[in-house]
């Protein structure tokens, strides 16, 4: 969210401290500014956000999300692990590329190439799987228990 102070566009960051607990079931914005309020509220109605004022404290209510919304949140946790197991992977072939250009320059031997090769994927096999993991622990918290469910049913690719 921006607002317009001054003639100078501020996000809601500068203006307060936004607090989310997952057990509970609204967000705590803390203002910093007491006139900046109004502002504010005005923004998070048109948001359509159920707001109760308590002070400087803006607790907004969340509002309850589809099974649609939600993945479109675990999609993006998907593609999210998707690029980091890629970048892993450019980590585990540089060492292998070092060791190849090694041996062409005699510094080592078939065999310290190959021993460097086979423990390159050992450290990424076991990193993905924990990725995986991590991941999968991650998209069963934002899907609670009945949408877990139907997901692990509806995709071909869940983990």
């Amino acid at each position: 969210m921006r607002f317009n102070i001054n003639n100078r566009y501020r996000k809601i960051t500068d203006l307060a401290e936004v607090k989310n607990k997952v057990s509970e079931n609204f967000f705590k914005i803390v203002v910093f500014n007491t006139d900046y309020i109004e502002l504010i509220l005005v923004e998070l109605e048109n948001l359509k956000l159920k707001v109760e004022v308590d002070g400087q404290f803006l607790n907004i209510i969340k509002p309850k999300l589809t099974f649609n919304q939600i993945m479109t949140l675990v999609d993006e946790l998907e593609k999210n692990k998707n690029k980091f197991i890629s970048k892993c992977t450019k980590a585990k072939l540089e060492p292998i590329l070092r060791a190849k250009n090694a041996i062409e320059n005699d510094f080592i031997d078939q065999v310290k190439s190959r021993e460097i090769s086979f423990n390159c994927q050992k450290i990424f096999d076991e990193k993905e799987k924990e990725i995986n993991k991590i991941t999968s622990n991650k998209i069963k918290k934002i899907l609670g228990k009945d949408y877990y469910e139907k997901y692990l049913n509806e995709s071909p690719n869940a983990i």
